[in-house]
């Protein structure tokens, strides 16, 4: 009898997304930094996707031979860094809390694009697991805050889900015949792609701080949250599938709040509590045990 590998487990795919997102949560925290060392969004969002994609590059000529998928590997990475542009510009005009609870609306506009482009059944445990989310988003945002050009910053703060939605789809559905390795790879070229015009166009400032100790300390904060997670992250998702990845992937949310809090001297507020608890209720309905005879299989969200 010939000894089959067990299929991966949806449970690891599930672990591999919270740890990735614990540490993508610190994007506001690295954005406070670049901020203060003078750096634009812009290249704050570029210093995120520079180290992965020089480490991973040796593994770009395998993901350019799946061809056509390769192209759409580019361009979802493109859109997705656009969105990340959107998410720091966002934060240096609305509390991280505003902004973070914003971004997480992407498990909603995840599940509605696997509806339109997948024709994905949108089942129970997604709808309500979505709901949470989004209640933890009007629980946090103020509307009395959002005056003197806010509400335009708010909108465009939107971007961010929208793109992050287009790129777990596509990890998740399109681009699962390339490895995870090249298919990293090539999501993050296609960041520094979509990215290198905003540098051609406007004048975005310095690329690296004056201080020799500030530059070394922004590229270590720059890799160690987003190469490492983000192999984690392009490794879960294809276990866990769309509607898992993103509903596990809201864990950032609550990191996010917590670097707000302790680290970047928010004010810690009942309603921003409440958005965090609602965000673990979201989590745990998504993993809630299934009956014995579906043992094995991703939960049906």
């Amino acid at each position: 009898m010939r000894w089959m590998p067990a299929e991966p487990d949806y449970r690891l795919g599930f672990v591999l997304i919270l740890i990735a997102s614990a540490g993508f949560g610190l994007g506001p925290a690295l954005g406070r930094f670049a901020a203060d060392n003078g750096l634009s969004a812009l290249t704050t969002t570029a210093w995120r996707f520079i180290i992965p994609v020089v480490v991973l590059s040796p593994f770009l000529p395998r993901a350019f031979a799946h061809g056509r998928l390769s192209l759409l590997g580019l361009a979802v990475g493109a859109v997705a860094a656009l969105g990340m542009v959107a998410y720091f510009h966002a934060l240096r005009h609305l509390s991280v809390a505003t902004v973070s609870v914003i971004y997480f609306t992407y498990p909603l506009f995840t599940i509605l694009l696997d509806r339109l482009m997948f024709r994905e059944r949108i089942r129970p445990r997604a709808i309500a697991a979505s709901i949470l989310i989004v209640a933890a988003a009007v629980v946090v945002v103020q509307p009395e805050g959002l005056t003197g050009g806010r509400a335009e910053i708010l909108l465009l703060a939107f971007a961010s889900p929208v793109g992050f939605a287009i790129l777990i789809v596509a990890l998740s559905r399109s681009l699962t015949p390339i490895p995870v390795l090249p298919r990293a790879s090539i999501g993050l070229t296609g960041a520094l792609v979509g990215l290198a015009p905003g540098f051609l166009l406007f004048d975005a400032g310095p690329l690296l701080p004056s201080a020799p100790e500030a530059t070394a300390i922004l590229i270590v904060f720059a890799a160690t949250t987003t190469l490492i997670p983000q192999l984690m992250y392009t490794a879960g998702s294809a276990f866990a599938g769309a509607g898992l990845t993103a509903i596990a992937g809201a864990f950032e949310l609550v990191v996010a709040l917590l670097v707000g809090w302790i680290w970047l001297g928010d004010p810690v507020l009942t309603r921003e509590v409440i958005a965090g608890l609602l965000i673990v209720g979201a989590l745990a309905s998504a993993v809630a045990p299934l009956p014995s005879r579906a043992a094995g299989r991703p939960p049906q969200p």
